[in-house]
């Protein structure tokens, strides 16, 4: 709900007259990863006037307000930007961005390509001994995999 100056109120909430679509990001999981895929993008989805054509209407559920609570954690913020890395190709001949130390967080990058391109970001703590790309995640062999498309 919005209070205003005033003092009164208003609620906005979804009925059965929302639309919604598929958007680019396909998944998205904090252990395995997120895949986006640019093809999949509504340009001008979130402005006045936008052609919704083709979406389909949100079928609206019931469940109360009773189980909707705050995050019981500090907000997410960003506390440092490293810039700190090393770019080589491995024996095997994969680029492997070294971030000089294990580390918590979200990569920003700058990529250009051909359109239909995909780009695959998998991330591992530390090489093989040849310093090779290694997935042996947490003891669980479980690939961590950013895709964007």
């Amino acid at each position: 709900a919005v209070e205003y100056e005033d003092g009164t109120t208003e609620t906005f909430g979804t009925d059965d007259s929302w639309k919604s679509s598929f958007g680019p990001r396909r998944y998205s999981d904090l252990l395995i990863g997120e895949k986006y895929d640019r093809h999949y993008e509504h340009p001008g989805w979130n402005c006045a006037g936008f052609d919704e054509t083709g979406w389909k209407n949100v079928n609206v559920a019931v469940y109360g307000f009773k189980n909707l609570i705050g995050q019981n954690a500090p907000h997410i913020r960003v506390l440092d930007e490293d810039r700190r890395y090393r770019i080589y190709t491995s024996q095997k001949g994969e680029m492997i961005i070294d971030c000089c130390q294990i580390k918590a967080g979200s990569a920003a990058m700058h990529i250009k390509g051909m359109p239909h391109a995909c780009v695959e970001f998998d991330y591992f703590e530390e090489p093989d001994k040849e310093g090779n790309y290694y997935w042996d995640f947490d003891g669980r062999r479980s690939v961590q995999r950013d895709t964007y498309v």
